[in-house]
C-alpha cells in the first residue's frame, strides 16, 4: 500500500489558514455536519468530547503544515486516543437513539481516513484560492484523476476534461469528491489549453439534483450531480459521494470576500453610522463568526509564509464609543475598519524588535485578537501621536498593548496607518503613564 503523507511539495499557507479557521464541533454522525458546513467546523464521527476532538485536530494541523507524515500522525495520536478511552470497538450511548450500542471508535483505518480527508480537503481549498487569484493568466482548469487501479470509474471519466475557472461545475466537483478521492485540478494558460487539443466543456445547465440512498434504512439525500457526455456521446451524470458536492475553497474565499466588501462599504459612510452598524452586526452574530474565521485564516497564512508582502486584513471595527471619544478630542475618523499589515505580525521592524525583547504576541495571541479587541479591558488615549491604545487580556500583571491609529483627518490630511503594533506590556507601566499624564484612560480599568 502506498505511503500516505502530507503534500510537502505544495505551499501550505492557504491550506493551513483554511484548517485553522475551523471550530471544534463534537459529533455523533458524519451526517450531523453536512456539505459546506464542514468548511467552518472540524468534526470526527463518534468524537463527542472536546478532548478527543482537540487531540485529533492538533495532530491533523501538524500534518497539513507539513510537519509530520501519516506514520508520525499514528505514532503520536494512537496512544493519546487510547489514554482518552477513544479506541477500538466499545459499548457506548448512541447519540441518535439514546441506547447503548457497539461502535467502532479509533482504529488505524479511521486514522487513515481522517488524515487523508483533512489533508486533501485543506490543500484543495488552498489550491482553489490560489488558482482563483491567478485566473487572469490561467483561466482554464483541467480535472485530473490518478489513473490507476484504485480510481473510481466515475472519477476517471472526468479525467482530462476542461472547464473555465468560472464555470458553475466547479462549485460541485472541485476535489475531493468523496472519501479517499485523490483527484486534482490543473490550471492552464490559453496556450496550454489549446495545445491539449480537447474541447472546452460548458457546465451551464449541467448541474442536476439527484436523490441517493445513504444507509441501509433507505434514507435519501439530494446530491448535486453534473451532466456530461462520455467518449461515446452518451449522456452521463457524475455524482460525488453524499455530502461532498460542494467546493471547500469557494466557501473559504467567500467568507474573506464578504468581509472585505463590508469593510469597503463601511469606509464610504460617516464613521459614527459605520461604527454603529458594525456593532449591531457583531451583537446579532451576523458578522462576528465570519470576521473571526477570516482573521484566523489570514493569521495562519502570514505565519506559514512569514515574508512581508504588504498583505492586509481587517481585525475589527472601531466601536461607536471610540469614534465619539476621538471626536471629543478633535479627531475626525474616516474609516472605522481596523486593518493590519502582515509586517506587524512577522518580518517587520517592530515585529522583530518585540520578538528580540521577548514581548511579541504568539500566533495564538494574534488568532484571538479579533475577539478580544471587541471588548478591551481598557481604552487609552495617547495625545502624542494621536493614537488609541487598546489594553487586552490582562494576566498576572501583564496585558496586551494594541496600538491603533485608524484612518482619520489629522491637520487636514488622512492618516494612513491602522494597527501600528501589538505586544505584551506591564500593567504597572501603563498605570504610571496614566498618572504621569502621558496616557489618558478613556474607558475600562488597569
Amino acid at each position: 500500500m502506498a505511503t500516505i503523507q502530507a503534500r510537502l511539495d505544495l505551499e501550505p499557507a492557504d491550506a493551513v489558514a483554511y484548517f485553522a479557521a475551523k471550530q471544534l464541533t463534537p459529533s455523533w454522525s458524519y451526517l450531523d455536519t453536512w456539505g459546506s458546513a464542514n468548511v467552518r467546523q472540524f468534526v470526527v464521527a463518534k468524537a463527542t468530547t472536546l478532548d478527543v476532538l482537540a487531540a485529533i485536530n492538533e495532530e491533523t494541523a501538524k500534518a497539513i503544515n507539513g510537519q509530520i507524515t501519516f506514520q508520525d500522525f499514528v505514532k503520536t495520536l494512537r496512544p493519546r486516543l487510547m489514554d482518552l478511552g477513544w479506541w477500538g470497538r466499545q459499548e457506548v450511548l448512541d447519540g441518535e437513539t439514546g441506547e447503548i450500542t457497539s461502535v467502532q471508535l479509533g482504529s488505524l483505518r479511521r486514522l487513515r481516513t481522517i488524515f487523508q480527508t483533512n489533508v486533501q480537503t485543506a490543500y484543495m481549498a488552498g489550491r482553489y484560492k490560489r488558482y482563483l487569484e491567478g485566473a487572469a493568466s490561467h483561466p482554464y482548469w483541467r480535472y485530473t484523476a490518478i489513473m490507476d487501479g484504485r480510481t473510481r470509474p466515475e472519477h476517471a471519466a472526468l479525467h482530462g476534461r476542461v472547464w473555465r475557472y468560472d464555470d458553475p461545475v466547479w462549485q460541485v466537483i472541485w476535489p475531493p469528491n468523496g472519501w479517499g478521492c485523490r483527484c486534482r485540478v490543473q490550471a492552464l494558460t490559453e496556450a496550454q489549453f489549446k495545445a491539449l487539443g480537447v474541447p472546452l466543456e460548458n457546465g451551464s445547465g449541467a448541474i442536476v439534483p439527484t436523490e441517493v440512498v445513504i444507509n441501509k434504512a433507505g434514507d435519501t439525500v439530494t446530491v448535486q450531480g453534473v451532466r456530461y457526455k462520455d467518449a461515446f456521446g452518451r449522456e452521463q451524470v457524475f455524482l460525488t459521494d453524499p455530502g461532498w458536492d460542494y467546493n471547500p475553497g469557494a466557501e473559504f474565499v467567500r467568507i474573506q470576500q464578504l468581509l472585505d466588501m463590508f469593510a469597503r462599504k463601511a469606509a464610504r459612510v460617516p464613521a459614527p453610522m459605520a461604527a454603529t452598524v458594525a456593532r449591531d452586526l457583531m451583537v446579532n452574530g451576523g458578522l462576528t463568526a465570519m470576521l473571526d474565521r477570516a482573521w484566523i485564516s489570514w493569521v495562519g497564512t502570514v505565519f506559514a509564509d512569514p515574508v512581508t508582502r504588504k498583505r492586509e486584513m481587517v481585525v475589527g471595527f472601531m466601536r461607536p464609543v471610540d469614534v465619539a471619544a476621538l471626536a471629543e478630542r478633535g479627531v475626525l475618523v474616516e474609516d472605522v475598519a481596523i486593518a493590519v499589515q502582515d509586517s506587524r505580525l512577522v518580518g517587520g521592524a517592530k515585529a522583530a524588535r518585540h520578538l528580540a525583547r521577548g514581548n511579541a504576541l504568539s500566533q495564538a495571541d494574534w488568532d484571538a485578537l479579533s475577539q478580544q479587541i471587541r471588548q478591551p479591558q481598557a481604552v487609552l488615549w495617547q495625545s502624542d501621536g494621536q493614537r488609541l491604545l487598546y489594553v487586552l487580556a490582562a494576566d498576572g500583571g501583564q496585558a496586551q498593548r494594541v496600538v491603533v491609529a485608524p484612518n482619520y483627518m489629522q491637520h487636514g490630511r488622512a492618516a494612513s496607518d491602522n494597527l501600528r503594533t501589538a505586544y505584551w506590556t506591564n500593567l504597572e507601566d501603563l498605570r504610571a503613564d496614566v498618572r504621569g499624564g502621558l496616557l489618558e484612560l478613556i474607558e475600562g480599568h488597569l
